[in-house]
């Protein structure tokens, strides 16, 4: 009897294209579980129009908004160019041991912690002297929950006292869990 290697081959090149798909999609989340360096990040007071939307805490994000100050000179001056566009926010430790921006750069930086994030608006905030806001979306935003337990979360998310624990590889972030602020 004669083996057709042809058959067999793609046999395994089946069973191990999709194993290598899904390889590729889990290896940033294992890898910021397992190496990556743990941040604190705090919420702002967030009210919905819909308080809990299924299994998910909505988290408003300090660090979701930049002042023009904080962009690099390429991104200030080019920043309809940057607009919906990815970024990278180098994040620095404040006197309460939460990251905020520090700068937020087109290019990853060579040292320090950072985050990936998309550009997803610019606005012009209300005062006496007029200044814009640049909105950031990390993909943080969302945590999701067992069924039936995000309504106290979404509270405390609501009220501005959630923290959020990140861990970050080479700009990926990963929600590890939330904590009320008065906690730890």
């Amino acid at each position: 009897m004669k083996i057709d290697y042809r058959n067999s081959l793609g046999f395994v090149l089946a069973l191990l294209i999709p194993l290598l798909i899904l390889g590729g999609i889990a290896y940033k989340p294992l890898v910021a579980k397992a190496q990556g360096e743990e941040i604190l990040l705090a919420t702002d007071a967030y009210d919905p129009r819909d308080l809990f939307r299924g299994d998910y805490v909505h988290l408003n994000l300090e660090i979701s908004r930049a002042t023009y100050d904080l962009l690099s000179k390429e991104i200030f001056y080019n920043t309809e160019k940057y607009n919906d566009s990815f970024v990278y926010v180098l994040l620095k430790i404040d006197q309460n041991g939460y990251h905020s921006i520090d700068t937020v750069l087109e290019k990853p930086p060579s040292e320090g912690v950072y985050l990936k994030a998309r550009i997803s608006g610019l606005r012009e905030t209300s005062g006496f002297q007029k200044s814009y806001s640049v909105y950031l979306n990390y993909g943080l935003e969302r945590y999701y929950v067992q069924e039936n337990t995000g309504e106290e979360l979404q509270y405390d998310s609501n009220d501005g006292i959630l923290d959020v624990v990140v861990r970050t590889y080479k700009g990926y972030g990963y929600v590890e869990r939330l904590r009320k602020r008065d906690a730890e």
